[in-house]
């Protein structure tokens, strides 16, 4: 109580007003990334949230999403949605979430499937129809395992495609026939996995390609 009030002076910043509708511009310029506003060089690491960064404006605003936090998603055909992995207020999980850019309407997807464990990398067919993620449960099978889920869009509903695997870096093939993939194998612990870029068909078979 004898310091002056001035040494313990706080002034907040002008902070810039992005509450505005960021539909309304050129869609293709809106990109969705991981960003952490509280970083600077030398810290060992924060969490990231997802951020839409306007590539003319220079905008960068944090999505509507309703949790705590969410890993970079993808854009639905009509670019005015995007589908995210997010972390709810309760935490435990990360789960799938449809957000509305435009209205900030959140919604789940993926049913009792995806409803509890992580679920991550989110990817849309070619056909807008599909969403493809990888989905991990640690409470049911080892860490690195995970189960290539496809998601409906219009439904929400999810069905695992294929056997768990160690796997990552899922993508469509053209006129979404399959998912490329690379599958990792352990078999020295001691050892670097052994990984193998491979094809998965709709049938959820596995093909190697090349390692």
């Amino acid at each position: 109580d004898q310091v002056a009030d001035q040494e313990f002076a706080a002034p907040r910043p002008v902070a810039a007003d992005y509450t505005s509708e960021p539909t309304t511009g050129d869609l293709n310029e809106l990109v969705c990334i991981s960003h952490s506003a509280v970083f600077t060089p030398g810290m060992k690491g924060v969490e990231p949230d997802a951020r839409l960064l306007n590539l003319k404006t220079g905008e960068l605003r944090r999505i509507p999403f309703e949790g705590i936090m969410a890993g970079s998603g993808c854009f639905t055909q009509d670019r005015l949605h995007l589908i995210v992995a997010g972390g709810p207020a309760e935490g435990g999980t990360m789960g799938l979430y449809d957000v509305n850019l435009r209205t900030g309407v959140n919604r789940t997807l993926g049913g009792a499937l995806l409803a509890t464990g992580f679920t991550l990398f989110p990817t849309l067919s070619h056909d807008g129809k599909t969403v493809a993620v990888l989905h991990t449960n640690p409470a049911s099978g080892p860490v690195l395992q995970g189960q290539v889920v496809l998601v409906d869009l219009a439904s929400g509903e999810a069905r695992p495609l294929g056997k768990p695997l160690d796997t990552a870096f899922i993508s469509w093939l053209p006129e979404d026939k399959g998912l490329l993939l690379v599958q990792r194998e352990s078999v020295d612990k001691s050892k670097p996995s052994i990984a193998t870029i491979s094809c998965m068909d709709l049938q959820g078979q596995l093909t190697p390609i090349r390692k």
